[in-house]
């Protein structure tokens, strides 16, 4: 069983996609006012320290995933948050590539955003519960890449 502030240090490696997420969940946050003060901390965080979403990836990926010391759980789901705060590029890219052209593409895109916001979301608070408790987080999709990138 890992150490406690082991896993605390795994369970804040999710700070990183909420913090990426955030943008795209701007409408739903005026839409549930109850989720703002739960986020807002995290928010000022990241936005205070210039760089800090770039210097929050290098020091989970550096300190945490390539650091074999570290128990292979706690590597193991701050790669997963990693990797999903990179996911988090292809929306914005789209976005870019492809502009809504009326308003029913904008309001498609804000569905979009909010789905994409939501599933960040609920991915987090299931990595964080899976990071204290010690267990690994079996996302769809990523558990794979994950072991990939993995070195036991």
């Amino acid at each position: 069983l890992a150490p406690v502030a082991e896993r605390v240090l795994g369970a804040a490696a999710w700070l990183l996609p909420v913090a990426g997420a955030a943008p795209y969940g701007a409408k739903l946050l005026v839409a549930l006012p109850f989720l703002v003060p739960l986020l807002l901390p995290v928010l000022k965080l990241m936005s205070s320290v210039p760089y800090a979403n770039m210097i929050l990836f290098f020091a989970v990926y550096l300190g945490v995933v390539n650091n074999t010391r570290w128990s292979y759980t706690t590597r193991f789901n701050a790669l997963n948050a990693i990797l999903v705060d990179l996911l988090l590029i292809l929306p914005k890219m789209a976005a870019s590539l492809f502009p809504p052209a009326s308003a029913v593409a904008a309001q498609l895109w804000g569905y979009l955003f909010n789905t994409l916001f939501g599933l960040v979301l609920v991915a987090a608070v299931v990595g964080v519960y899976k990071s204290l408790v010690n267990e690994e987080v079996r996302l769809p999709f990523l558990e794979d890449a994950v072991r990939a990138q993995m070195s036991y």
